[in-house]
């Protein structure tokens, strides 16, 4: 189970740095560090369907009509919502803020999307996909040495390849199912 300060003290490991106790954020190296730790994290969940972080939801419609002619109702997003990745029944829709969307769907609409989860909720490829992630990003702050940043980015770019390999195999293959047709000819 990850924090984000032991995936801070991870990056700061690679960067030769001794880790810390606490997320001081007057010491400026940490303050960058966190501010640029949440701009990547939603942009890596962003980037994959990560199996941990998918949710379905039913949108909350909103009693208000959309401004846009084109559209026919108005919904929340949760606030959790990160990246849409499907909608049941599929709609026409389009989104207005990180708050609501407009869409030709009467409600019920369920979506699924990628869902900004906690870090203790995070398998352990994708903490270290984000450890080298915010390495990369921090090595100018951190070193000042560009060789280093262009070092942890290839070693995050790796990772990320294997991460999202190993989510993938972490679920059900979804075109595998069992077939009650076929079962009977088998007993």
């Amino acid at each position: 189970m990850a924090t984000k300060l032991e995936i801070i003290n991870t990056a700061l490991s690679y960067l030769g740095n001794l880790q810390v106790n606490t997320l001081d954020l007057t010491n400026p190296i940490l303050a960058s560090m966190s501010k640029i730790y949440d701009l990547i994290k939603p942009d890596e969940l962003a980037g994959h369907p990560w199996h941990f972080a998918m949710k379905w939801v039913v949108l909350t419609q909103d009693p208000a009509s959309p401004e846009d002619p084109n559209y026919g109702f108005t919904y929340h997003l949760p606030t959790d919502y990160i990246q849409a990745w499907n909608t049941y029944p599929g709609s026409n829709y389009t989104i207005i803020s990180d708050k609501l969307v407009y869409a030709n769907n009467a409600p019920p609409w369920k979506w699924l999307y990628v869902a900004d989860v906690l870090e203790s909720m995070f398998p352990s490829y994708f903490t270290k996909l984000l450890s080298l992630c915010l390495a990369s990003e921090c090595a100018l702050v951190v070193t000042e040495n560009p060789s280093i940043a262009q070092y942890w980015e290839a070693k995050a770019n790796s990772q990320r390849v294997i991460a999202r390999n190993r989510d993938y195999t972490a679920q059900p293959n979804p075109s595998i199912r069992d077939n009650q047709l076929w079962a009977w000819h088998f007993v």
